[in-house]
């Protein structure tokens, strides 16, 4: 029996995933039908991995909720969903290394962030046969080395014979896990970083412009008046072509908005995981070491929510996608009707202001 000390909890964080999961699917497949492009591919791969897991976890855990045990080591029952456990948990793990690379790699781009995941669409379905062809090897290997074995609430990779167990739990499972864990925090880390020295270097060309522009003001207002009275245009072609490139870092930072704000929404995921993980990381590290924690144990509960989780994310990152493209629609309704009103309006509602025509 393992350490883990309520199977109860395991069970109906197993079983609220598994519902979980089954709806965000349905709504996801049926209702809203999203296109699948690269991002999307890789989300419905996480949570195709994460229901599966869920329901295998949710189908032993109420079996041994109702019987008081798990099927016979050694069965078919048990090797099968044991299997099943060490297919879908790498490939989830494995798919959230690729979104964590893939939203670190096109949020650090300057320039050429489009170009960068135009290149992960033309290759992802290969990525994804990376992902789910390398996690079934691991369930193959665990299968033909020691097999699976009674582990609780689920069949899991045999504990016997020593060391071999223990190399193939290890590393087939937990080391695997803690290298993703540690790639996560990195990556995140230095993109995060990175968007804050972003954020701080558009904030002082901010205050330099503003300051420049005040400084302007004040000492050629005699300039200013001459240009109005002047044949010349009243913008000096400095200005104008600082203005013109304005224009164009905004054009093109507009181009790249939904880009970045999609990529910024699929960060999630890999935070929740780095979140409910982290206590079965430490678990594991205390078990290396010979020591018992049964706070980590009870804890280590908690990553069997991770499913249901990337659901509840999936659909509130919809919602927010929803209000962005309803927002961005009504400012596009709102130009195009701006563009398209007749000069004598305009004129009118100028002359109506007080302003010389």
């Amino acid at each position: 029996m393992p350490p883990y000390p309520t199977h109860q909890v395991t069970a109906a964080f197993a079983i609220f995933s598994s519902v979980i999961s089954v709806g965000t699917l349905l709504i996801r497949h049926v209702i809203i039908r999203p296109k699948m492009i690269a991002r999307e591919m890789l989300v419905t791969s996480m949570l195709v991995s994460g229901l599966i897991n869920s329901v295998n976890t949710m189908i032993s855990g109420c079996i041994y909720l109702a019987t008081g045990a798990l099927p016979i080591t050694g069965t078919v029952a048990c090797s099968t969903s044991g299997f099943i456990r060490q297919w879908t948990m790498p490939a989830l793990d494995y798919t959230l290394l690729v979104i964590s690379l893939t939203t670190s790699s096109v949020l650090m781009q300057k320039t050429n962030s489009a170009g960068v995941m135009d290149a992960i669409s033309k290759n992802i379905w290969y990525i994804l046969a990376a992902i789910w062809g390398v996690s079934l090897g691991t369930a193959i290997t665990a299968q033909t080395a020691v097999g699976y074995i009674n582990s609780g609430t689920w069949c899991w990779i045999a504990g016997e014979p020593l060391p071999l167990a223990t190399y193939m739990r290890f590393g087939l499972m937990h080391v695997p896990k803690m290298i993703i864990f540690v790639i996560m925090i990195v990556c995140y880390g230095i993109l995060f970083r990175e968007l804050h020295r972003r954020q701080k270097s558009i904030i002082r060309m901010f205050k330099r412009g503003e300051s420049q522009r005040t400084s302007h003001g004040t000492s050629s207002s005699d300039e200013k008046s001459q240009n109005k009275t002047s044949l010349n245009p009243s913008v000096s072609k400095d200005q104008h072509h600082s203005q013109t490139s304005k224009l164009t870092c905004k054009s093109t930072s507009r181009k790249n908005d939904p880009l970045l704000r999609s990529m910024l929404l699929l960060a999630i995921y890999p935070i929740a995981f780095i979140i409910l993980w982290a206590p079965m990381i430490v678990h594991r590290l205390y078990e290396a070491v010979g020591i018992v924690n049964p706070t980590m144990q009870f804890l280590t509960a908690f990553t069997f929510l991770h499913p249901g989780v990337n659901c509840i994310i999936w659909l509130v990152t919809q919602f927010l996608k929803g209000r962005q493209e309803s927002h961005a629609q009504i400012s596009e309704q709102g130009k195009r009707l701006a563009s398209t009103t007749p000069n004598t309006v305009r004129q009118t509602r100028r002359a109506s202001n007080g302003e010389v025509l």
